[in-house]
């Protein structure tokens, strides 16, 4: 998972390069998959921190 710019995408590390501070996706890349990946990704991650900080909140 990258983010861009405000999106994160699902993008498999076989075209992923890395040039200095800034990742380069290469090859052909499905744009519409990687947001689905990404946005899924994004929901069950953000989901889980939420979950996560309300056990916290509640003592468990």
């Amino acid at each position: 998972i990258i983010k861009s710019g405000n999106n994160y995408l699902g993008v498999p590390l076989k075209h992923i390069e890395e040039e200095g501070k800034t990742l380069l996706v290469k090859g052909l890349v499905d744009q519409d998959k990687a947001e689905i990946m990404g946005e899924k990704w994004r929901q069950e991650s953000f989901k889980e921190i939420k979950h996560d900080n309300a056990e916290e909140n509640d003592g468990f």
